[in-house]
């Protein structure tokens, strides 16, 4: 919707800050003590990788939507990583796993 209204330039900046702001976000849960440090890790690289590719398609002149398509793709993999990581973390920081499983 932003891009018919906006323009593909302004949408690209929009996704860069928006990107930036989603890596700080990401690590409030090891921050306040409810996710363990493989969850910290995992969420600063896939944060990281997620601001270098919206920069990536920011600084790219030509409007080829290859890059957007690459970084919406990375973006459903950063999800299913970050909550899987998190859910990892809870899981091996309990007794057992089938418990914390069912409950």
């Amino acid at each position: 919707m932003l891009p018919v209204v906006a323009g593909t330039s302004v949408t690209k900046k929009w996704i860069l800050a928006y990107s930036i702001l989603l890596l700080p976000t990401s690590l409030l849960p090891c921050i306040f003590g409810s996710a363990g440090d493989a969850y910290g890790v995992t969420a600063a690289i896939l944060g990281t990788t997620m601001i270098v590719f919206a920069a990536r398609l920011l600084t790219n002149e030509s409007d080829d939507r290859a890059l957007a398509y690459r970084l919406f793709a990375f973006s459903i993999i950063y999800l299913f990583m970050l909550f899987s990581m998190l859910m990892v973390d809870a899981l091996s920081s309990s007794g057992s796993f089938l418990a914390r499983l069912i409950l």
